[in-house]
């Protein structure tokens, strides 16, 4: 009958809008995940600059509120001796990182070298093989 069409019809259109809907739905959720990633990973990016800029102007001040200080008191001296025992252990490590560089350098290139001359070897034995068997 007619009214079975058109119930047939409405029901096909209303099936088609439920999966337009769903979707669009789908196509919203993956956005908002790749909207989320992005965001996590500027903000650690930004997270990080920050830490770098407030690093770099940290070292340069003894004490970084701005506020006048005076240069007699305990706190001001003890602050001034923990910053230059820090800076001392800095270098320290810099130099320790320095000579481990070094080393790892020195102990790589040995390692190249060994490892050239064993592919040089395993070349000639490759070589030698093949003459004996095309003989």
């Amino acid at each position: 009958t007619t009214r079975e069409i058109l119930f047939r019809d409405a029901l096909a259109e209303a099936e088609e809008r439920d999966l337009n809907r769903k979707n669009a739905m789908v196509g919203m959720q993956a956005q908002v995940i790749l909207q989320g990633l992005y965001v996590r990973e500027v903000n650690g990016h930004l997270q990080a600059h920050g830490e770098q800029k407030a690093k770099k102007k940290e070292s340069n001040l003894p004490f970084g509120d701005g506020l006048p200080k005076l240069l007699t008191s305990d706190e001001f001296t003890s602050n001034i001796e923990k910053r230059v025992e820090q800076k001392q252990q800095d270098e320290e490590e810099k130099e320790l990182r320095a000579e481990e560089r070094k080393v790892y350098m020195e102990k790589r290139d040995a390692w190249k070298k060994a490892e050239s001359e064993r592919v040089a070897r395993n070349d000639t034995i490759r070589e030698e093989h093949q003459k004996a068997v095309e003989e």
